[in-house]
């Protein structure tokens, strides 16, 4: 599975929390997906970018992220998440 598709994937799962780059990795190793830190922080930055995830405003001294539940094309996702991913898996 591709690992940006995964982190995708962990945060439409887990919508209703905030989460450290470190459960990120955890879930994904679960998974079988091997991801170094740096990568997984491009992963990261490249949703936050595209607005798919948000920066959670808690204090704290690690960075926490959550899906950006205002955005539309998310909102579109978790409602046809079955359809979505089998599109994405090629079925």
């Amino acid at each position: 599975m591709d690992p940006k598709y995964a982190v995708i994937e962990f945060f439409i799962d887990h919508s209703d929390g905030v989460y450290t780059l470190e459960e990120i990795q955890q879930y994904l190793r679960n998974k079988g997906i091997k991801v170094n830190k740096l990568t997984l922080e491009n992963i990261i930055d490249s949703l936050f970018l595209d607005d798919v995830i948000e920066r959670a405003r808690v204090i704290t001294q690690k960075k926490l992220y959550r899906l950006n539940l205002n955005n539309s094309l998310v909102q579109y996702v978790i409602a046809n998440k079955k359809e979505v991913k089998n599109h994405v898996e090629g079925n």
